[in-house]
């Protein structure tokens, strides 16, 4: 089923307001004109041939410009990182207490033993987790090991082995979404979706030739209100869709 977007960024916010507002934004280019052709192989050895060359669109193009891609490039992944962090904390912190919570009795430590009722993969990261708190000689408090776990174990929750789960908790986990569309197939259609983004953008891939990118902000977006309808109002920079939209229309 496809939830339609409320559509958090429109065309209305204008690169000029946006580089007026608070935080100035500064061009990606990076006076690439007086770029030398010997510090151009240095950049190439130093981000591999292989790497410089996925921002290349046509073998004519100059290297300079294929620089200022990569450029772009990283400008727009920094765009998204705010988001993603506070997504990524608001949704391991809703499961952490929806779960805690749905025990017989509750049980705010569920994380500190290893839970037979997920499944093998899940415990096994939990196990991972324990032993890296025990390495470094930390005690494996709930806290800790929510800290530990990653955003994959989160949206892994949202997998199919776990359709009785959501039945539980989804609306406690999610209470943003629209009631109507609120299923586990959709939630897990859209974190899966902002989980592979999320992981070009923190491996330094190319995300630039993606189909929409404005689109791909606004659903990250949306899915911080399902899970918290004020953290992204209380936690985003006000002007970072601004910014966002200034970086975008910057394309090399």
């Amino acid at each position: 089923m496809e939830i339609k977007n409320p559509g958090f960024i429109t065309s209305s916010v204008s690169a000029t307001s946006a580089r007026n507002g608070p935080g100035t934004v500064s061009k990606v280019s990076h006076t690439l004109s007086e770029c030398k052709e010997e510090d151009l192989a240095l950049i190439k050895k130093a981000l591999s041939v292989e790497r410089f060359e996925s921002h290349r669109k046509t073998a004519s193009e100059s290297d300079s410009v294929v620089f200022q891609r990569y450029q772009w490039n990283a400008a727009l992944c920094e765009h998204f990182y705010a988001p993603l962090r506070i997504l990524e904390v608001v949704l391991r912190n809703a499961f952490n207490e929806a779960i805690a919570g749905k025990a017989k009795p509750p049980d705010p430590n569920w994380l500190t033993t290893v839970p037979q009722w997920l499944r093998e993969n899940e415990r096994n990261d939990i196990v991972a987790a324990h032993d890296f708190l025990k390495e470094r000689k930390r005690p494996i408090t709930q806290a800790r090991v929510v800290q530990e776990m990653s955003f994959g174990f989160w949206t892994s929750l949202l997998n199919s082995k776990y359709e009785t789960l959501f039945h539980a908790i989804g609306a406690q986990v999610f209470p943003g979404m629209p009631r109507s569309a609120r299923t586990r197939a959709n939630a897990s259609q859209r974190f899966e979706a902002i989980r592979a983004l999320r992981n070009r953008i923190f491996h330094f891939r190319r995300i630039w030739n993606r189909q929409d990118l404005q689109r791909d902000y606004n659903e990250i977006l949306e899915a911080i209100e399902w899970v918290d309808v004020n953290a992204r109002r209380l936690l985003l920079p006000s002007d970072a869709v601004a910014r966002f939209l200034v970086s975008l229309s910057e394309r090399p």
